[in-house]
């Protein structure tokens, strides 16, 4: 059992090291200050590009803009089409709680100035989730990363935690289903910092949006493929010490109803 343990972890710091040039913070200048608001990760299907993050991430954005660093000192608004999911009386009634972002009006990926690049469509799998096994978040805690009150500053650093999906009866204790939702293990004993040696975490705060890969599955035997998105994550469950996400296959059907609706009302347009 220990040298499994062993085994995953240091998959999971080598995994970490590569998927980190997939995902961004996200900003937003409040009081003056360039204060980091949520993570997302780019994703590009032909020849458009996007970004995903959760819906209560961009939400902020109705205050203010939105930005994510294209270059060491240029802010990128997140501008364009986009669709997320709805709710009834408040954002915590979203179980859901996906947003993505038609990139337009400004660059596109890939940003080489600060390695960042976007992933292909089709390592989005839906559907994995109810594997079970072991999960690597990668995101930008806001709680390890100080905001600056230089706005052509990129100062935040990517931080990374493993762990395993919890058993049935949490889900149904929770009231979501394997079926559509990852709830992973948070032990902030399995952090990594942005030079991938392992450190404790504090909070995830600021870690809403981003993308949790499956790393090992079937008893940690090491997947056929290669590495796959299969959950965004969206809310840290306190009390359950978990972290919870939705299953990728909603990206999926919000990017080809982007696709499908660009150029009718119906599609809403982010300045």
């Amino acid at each position: 059992m220990k040298e499994d343990f062993l085994r995953l972890a240091e998959m999971a710091g080598r995994l970490a090291n590569i998927v980190c040039h997939y995902v961004v913070p996200i900003y937003q200048t409040q009081q003056n200050r360039l204060t980091q608001v949520g993570t997302g990760f780019l994703v590009r299907s032909s020849a458009e590009h996007f970004l995903v993050t959760a819906a209560h991430v961009l939400d902020v954005g109705d205050a203010s803009p939105l930005y994510f660093f294209c270059a060491p000192s240029k802010l990128r608004s997140l501008a364009g089409s986009f669709r997320c999911t709805t709710f009834d009386q408040s954002r915590d009634d979203d179980l859901i709680d996906v947003a993505v972002i038609r990139l337009e009006g400004g660059a596109v990926p890939p940003y080489h100035e600060v390695e960042k690049y976007a992933l292909d469509l089709d390592s989005l799998q839906p559907g994995r989730v109810r594997e079970g096994g072991a999960y690597l978040l990668v995101g930008f805690p806001s709680s390890m990363n100080k905001p600056t009150s230089h706005t052509t500053t990129l100062e935040s650093k990517p931080w990374s935690v493993f762990g395993e999906t919890l058993t049935d009866s949490t889900y149904a204790f929770v009231g979501i289903s394997p079926q559509t939702h990852l709830l992973m293990k948070f032990d902030q004993k399995r952090g990594f910092n942005a030079d991938m040696s392992p450190r404790v975490m504090n909070m995830p705060q600021g870690m809403s949006g981003a993308p949790v890969w499956m790393i090992a599955s079937e008893h940690y035997k090491d997947p056929k493929e290669g590495p796959v998105v299969v959950a965004l994550a969206t809310r840290h469950k306190k009390s359950h010490k978990a972290i919870q996400g939705t299953d990728v296959g909603v990206v999926h059907e919000m990017i080809a109803e982007i696709m499908q609706s660009l150029g009718e009302k119906s599609v809403g347009t982010r300045d």
